[in-house]
């Protein structure tokens, strides 16, 4: 209530404090900007929490996207990985053969294999016969062409590339 001091004058303004004393009135001055109404404040508190709930499942719808995406990813290294322990014709039949194992979206078991992976090479292998170099020792698969040094990588891309480096 100071600020009105300079304004009423000394006498005047005594005059109103002793009037206003214990009274419910609250004077306030509203030129520096402090003061927010009531129903400004809600209306922008709820315009606040609807944007945060928007964020929100923005961020959620993202995140299962990536998950999504990662999942996908994964599945198509694995059909990578499996493809690097065969031996194709031309590197044409190599990228068929990885497609079309893509395609049928198979899915890995909990030791990272794919499931159904030695069907469709059985089938592939009957299918096109020319896009495949001879019978692999000991049967198909990534797992049975690992060289000895990569069965024990840690990374997927460890196993590729000494899979890929072992064969000259």
């Amino acid at each position: 209530m100071e600020f009105l001091r300079p304004v009423l004058g000394e006498e005047l303004y005594r005059e109103v404090a002793e009037k206003l004393e214990g009274s419910k009135v609250k004077l306030a001055d509203l030129s520096g900007g402090e003061y927010v109404g009531r129903e400004k404040y809600d209306a922008l508190a709820a315009r606040w929490k609807g944007a945060m709930q928007q964020l929100e499942q923005e961020s959620g719808a993202a995140a299962e996207k990536a998950r999504g995406e990662m999942e996908e990813l994964k599945r198509n290294l694995a059909a990578e990985t499996y493809a690097a322990g065969i031996r194709f014709t031309s590197g044409s039949a190599r990228r068929a053969f990885v497609e079309g194992l893509k395609r049928e979206g198979l899915q890995k078991d909990e030791s990272g294999e794919l499931v159904g992976a030695e069907e469709y090479l059985k089938k592939a292998r009957e299918d096109d016969p020319a896009a495949f170099q001879g019978e692999p020792a000991g049967g198909a698969g990534f797992a049975d062409k690992t060289p000895p040094a990569a069965r024990h990588m840690s990374t997927p891309q460890e196993a590729i590339r000494a899979a890929m480096f072992a064969r000259k």
